[in-house]
């Protein structure tokens, strides 16, 4: 699995980079074109022109986005999951915050991009599942108690209503939601604590990372 998931953000990394350095240019110069165009021909085909190319460039600067964070990459990972919250909220219209300090230790790569994959799907089933009182990510540092830093996430949301009590207990205890279960083996493959507590009063997603070993 450890090895998949290698290859998987291998996969991303070069095809996030294709979008960005490659094909998001080629968009970009087109519009400067579109634009000089319409100084001395129909300004109004080229303005609608450059507009599509406009949305056009948006949405694969989105689709980078989505299979590989810049965030993660150039500030780290709690910059990416700062982001992560800002772009559903503007998305959705819908509550979700970021808390804590951005100022996270340097994670191995794959730890952090297993880390931002968990909480995305976290804060994407709070979303979905839960009532639209509001949704929190938290990162905090702590003592692991062998005198090591650890880095505890936590998305935490406002509770369900109680006739989704049943469903959700049973996807909690058999670990039947396709993503529950690509969390938990996101966390095991690089040796992580996962702890999913699915409450109609407010559930819990947490992630506790040694910061010293990155596990």
């Amino acid at each position: 699995f450890r090895l998949s998931l290698e290859a998987e953000e291998r996969t991303r990394k070069g095809v996030a980079m294709e979008l960005h350095d490659d094909l998001a240019q080629d968009i970009a110069a087109a519009r400067m074109l579109c634009e000089r165009i319409g100084c001395a021909g129909d300004a109004t085909l080229a303005r609608e022109a450059a507009a599509i190319l406009v949305g056009v460039n948006a949405k694969m600067r989105g689709l980078s986005s989505e299979l590989r964070p810049p965030e993660l990459d150039a500030s780290g990972l709690g910059a990416a999951l700062r982001a992560l919250c800002q772009d559903l909220e503007r998305k959705t219209l819908h509550g979700i915050r970021f808390v804590g300090d951005e100022a996270i230790p340097r994670l191995p790569e794959l730890v952090a991009l297993n880390a931002y994959r968990i909480m995305r799907e976290a804060v994407a089933n709070a979303f979905k599942h839960a009532n639209k009182g509001g949704i929190m990510l938290t990162s905090t540092l702590i003592d692991d108690g062998h005198g090591c830093e650890a880095l505890v996430l936590e998305v935490r949301d406002d509770g369900f209503e109680p006739q989704d009590a049943d469903r959700a207990e049973a996807m909690e205890l058999r670990g039947s939601g396709l993503g529950l279960r690509a969390m938990r083996e996101r966390a095991e493959s690089i040796g992580a604590t996962l702890t999913i507590a699915i409450d109609p009063d407010g559930s819990r997603v947490v992630r506790q990372i040694d910061c010293g070993t990155g596990g």
